[in-house]
């Protein structure tokens, strides 16, 4: 026996039908609280710590030449666009470009707490939702991340929406509408940050599964739809770069044949060490930047979260958002590992998205460590109790690393940024 879901595919009848799997409602209360403590904490994090590092620097200098009415800054920069087209109106109206782009990065990264919710209500409940973005607003390299002038903060709002949209294209009887949602968001998400192009398969392949027989007329259209939107988002720019440099780069500053073994490169930029990593070193390298990416406890519980599903029956519709929201992290990851095998760099900002996407596991990890506290019994034997006491030892160490903690590659950064700023005019940076 099966019963149908509201998004058309059939469930055992001896499967769970979470709500995570209904219609996607409006963002509930505890949504919107969370994302107003991420935006609270990431402002607060701006004030206490407001010089960027080196690519933030880098970033200012195109949005103060954009606000100057330069748009071939655009096509000169060696990073994508949206950040800084972002921040220009505001350093044009007086604003200093790196202050400009500072607040685009604290708004953008706590409106990706909504996302955030979304995705990992899908793929589990809204209790861990509620532990994912708990996480999320307090993790202090996000935080760090999230309060600075970089573009990761547009492209994880812009990701998590494509990724969001791609579950549901997944799952939908016609996935044509949220697999063109996808394939935009993606597109715009590229536009953010290179590793946007991860969003590009997931937007495609999305449609494609034939579960409950649905027509082939039905996922060849949405694959088409996502191809098309992203294409019509970043093709303008990519085409546009590679007018302008006489060769196109689907990835800023990456070549492609590099990328695919063909040859090694030739010109690092100074970020790539003397010697590249092996196929497997760099996979190592790659799973070591995901505790630097999130921290260690959250990386611990994300694997806690990931273990869990083991034990899961095997209801193909409702394991299936997890596994897919573990696809969109891996492929980020895939991203970071021919970094670091093909260039000898990535670390932990290269791997933030996939860190990102692993969070709705931390966040299941979070009531798994809730439950074990609460078997331990004493004072911890009620629930409610134990699952307070374990998110505030969590959260409120998190915290105070996010706000006090300064480690030595941060410090580092922030020189190099104080010496980078004060060569370019950018004024004093405060304390």
């Amino acid at each position: 026996m099966t019963r149908t879901l509201p998004d058309g595919l059939p469930l055992p009848e001896e499967c769970p039908l979470p709500a995570a799997l209904a219609p996607p409602p409006p963002p509930p209360r505890s949504a919107w609280v969370l994302a107003g403590v991420a935006l609270l904490v990431r402002a607060a994090a701006a004030l206490l710590d407001p010089v960027p590092p080196r690519d933030g620097i880098a970033l200012a200098v195109t949005v103060r030449d954009l606000a100057g009415g330069s748009l071939d800054a655009l096509l000169d920069a060696p990073h994508p666009p949206l950040a800084a087209l972002l921040a220009a109106p505001l350093a044009a109206a007086g604003a200093d470009p790196v202050a400009a782009l500072t607040v685009v990065a604290v708004l953008c990264a706590a409106a990706a707490a909504l996302p955030l919710h979304a995705l990992a209500r899908r793929m589990f409940d809204g209790d861990a939702a509620n532990g994912a973005v708990l996480l999320y607003a307090v993790t202090p390299p996000l935080v760090r991340i999230g309060s600075t002038a970089l573009a990761e903060p547009p492209f994880f709002l812009l990701g998590l929406l494509s990724v969001l949209a791609a579950l549901r294209a997944l799952r939908h009887w016609r996935p044509a509408r949220d697999a063109a949602l996808a394939g935009l968001w993606g597109g715009a998400a590229f536009l953010s940050r290179p590793e946007g192009l991860a969003l590009l398969p997931l937007a495609a392949l999305a449609p494609i599964p034939g579960g409950a027989g649905r027509p082939w007329r039905h996922r060849l259209l949405g694959a088409a739809a996502a191809v098309a939107l992203f294409a019509a988002l970043a093709g303008p720019w990519t085409a546009a770069g590679g007018a302008r440099r006489d060769r196109v780069e689907v990835i800023p500053g990456k070549s492609a044949s590099v990328l695919v073994g063909l040859s090694t490169p030739e010109d690092p930029g100074g970020a790539a060490p003397a010697e590249r990593h092996s196929p497997g070193g760099a996979a190592l390298q790659a799973l070591g930047a995901l505790p630097e990416a999130l921290h260690p406890a959250v990386a611990a519980l994300a694997l806690l979260g990931v273990l869990s599903l083991f034990s899961a029956k095997p209801c193909g519709k409702v394991l299936g958002p997890p596994l897919f929201g573990l696809l969109a992290a891996g492929l980020f990851l895939g991203g970071v590992v021919l970094l670091e095998w093909r260039y000898g760099y990535g670390g932990r900002r290269h791997a933030s998205m996939a860190g990102v996407l692993l969070l709705p596991f931390a966040g299941r990890g979070l009531l798994l460590a809730g439950e074990a506290a609460r078997r331990a019994g004493g004072p911890l034997r009620r629930p409610l109790v134990a699952l307070g006491a374990v998110s505030l030892l969590a959260a409120g160490g998190l915290l105070a690393g996010a706000l006090l903690q300064r480690d030595r590659s941060g410090a580092e950064a922030r020189a190099l940024g104080l010496r980078l700023r004060e060569i370019h005019g950018g004024g004093d940076p405060g304390p």
